[in-house]
C-alpha cells in the first residue's frame, strides 16, 4: 500500500467551476492549442506552479501565456540562446577551459588536467581534442555564488517535493532563473569584447568573457537538472543542445565544473518557443480560454430560432 497518497484540489476556470451547463470547459485539447502543439511542457509547467496543495487550482488563459512566456521563454530560454551563441562565436563552438588552481574556493573544485598538449606514441607532443578550446581567467566569488545557488536550491527542493509542494519547486526555479539572468546581465560578457575602457587588457578582458560562458553554461546544466521533472521534454533537447549526456542526472548536480570544459556544443534551437497570443483568438473565438463558449452559445441561440 502507499505511505502517502497526493490529493490535489478542484481546477476552476477564471475562480469558476467548470461546467458545462456554463460552457467553460477547458479540454486538455484547449491547453494544447494554446503553445500551438509545440511543447507539452508548457502544459505541465503551468499546472505545477497554479496548483496550491490543499486548495483549487485556477486556470486563466492569459495567466498560462503570461507565465510560460515570462519564466520559461523570456528567462531560462533567452538565457540558452545568449549564451550559447556566444561560445559559438568566441570560443569555437566549445565550451571553455578555465585554469582553477588560482580560483577563490578552488580547493571546491579539483584542478584540471593539462589539455593544452598530448603525447603522442613517439613521444611528441600533438594536439589534443580540446586544444582548439580557449582558456578564461579564474573563476572569483560571484562565480561560485552563482552555481552553489543550485546546490543549496536542490535541498530546498526535495524538501518542498517531499511535501507535494509543486507550486513552490516552481517558484524556487523561477527564482534560480531570475538569478542566472541577473548574473549574466550584471557581467555583461557582450561588453568584454573589444572593451579599452574598464582598465583592463584586451587578453584579460577575453579571458573573464571565456569564464563567465564557462560559468553560465555549468548553472545551466545544474538548473536543468533541477527543472527536468517539470519540463521533461524541454530538459532533453537541453542535454542534446549542450552535449551533457552522462552529466545530467540530480546526482550530478554538485559534479565539478570540469566535466563540461572542452565539450563541443550544437547550434541553439528554439526550446522554449514563444507562445503568440494569437492562438488565444484563434482557438477560443472570444479570448475567454474556453473554446467551448462559443460553440455553446451558438447551439442555444439556434435551437432559440428553431422555437420561434
Amino acid at each position: 500500500l502507499p505511505k502517502r497518497v497526493f490529493s490535489h484540489g478542484w481546477w476552476v476556470v477564471n475562480h469558476q467551476k467548470m461546467s458545462k451547463s456554463i460552457g467553460n470547459v477547458v479540454t486538455p485539447q484547449d491547453l494544447l492549442s494554446l503553445c500551438d502543439h509545440n511543447n507539452i511542457d508548457y502544459v505541465r509547467y503551468y499546472l505545477c506552479s497554479e496548483m496550491p496543495l490543499g486548495n483549487d487550482g485556477n486556470y486563466d488563459a492569459d495567466s498560462f501565456i503570461n507565465k510560460n512566456n515570462s519564466v520559461l521563454v523570456n528567462g531560462l530560454g533567452n538565457l540558452i540562446q545568449r549564451s550559447n551563441k556566444m561560445i559559438h562565436k568566441y570560443c569555437n563552438s566549445r565550451i571553455p577551459l578555465v585554469n582553477i588552481s588560482t580560483s577563490v574556493n578552488a580547493s571546491v573544485v579539483p584542478v584540471p588536467v593539462d589539455t593544452n598538449t598530448n603525447t603522442d606514441e613517439s613521444g611528441g607532443e600533438s594536439s589534443c581534442s580540446c586544444s582548439c578550446t580557449v582558456l578564461g581567467s579564474p573563476l572569483i566569488e560571484r562565480d561560485f555564488e552563482l552555481l552553489e545557488a543550485c546546490v543549496s536550491s536542490e535541498v530546498v527542493i526535495k524538501d518542498q517535493l517531499s511535501q507535494q509542494q509543486l507550486y513552490q519547486i516552481c517558484e524556487s526555479i523561477n527564482q534560480l532563473i531570475k538569478h542566472g539572468n541577473k548574473y549574466f546581465d550584471a557581467e555583461a560578457p557582450w561588453k568584454l569584447v573589444n572593451n579599452n575602457d574598464n582598465g583592463k587588457t584586451e587578453q584579460e578582458n577575453m579571458e573573464r568573457l571565456y569564464t563567465v560562458l564557462l560559468v553560465i553554461t555549468e548553472f545551466i546544466r545544474r538548473l536543468n537538472i533541477l527543472i527536468s521533472p517539470l519540463v521533461p521534454e524541454s530538459s532533453k533537447k537541453i542535454v542534446q543542445l549542450y552535449n551533457f549526456d552522462g552529466i545530467s542526472s540530480m546526482s550530478e548536480i554538485n559534479n565539478n565544473i570540469c566535466s563540461i570544459m572542452g565539450l563541443e556544443i550544437n547550434e541553439a534551437i528554439a526550446i522554449f518557443p514563444r507562445i503568440d497570443r494569437k492562438l488565444l483568438v484563434n482557438t477560443t473565438g472570444t479570448g475567454t480560454g474556453t473554446g467551448k463558449v462559443v460553440k455553446n452559445k451558438n447551439k442555444k441561440s439556434k435551437q432559440k430560432e428553431k422555437v420561434k
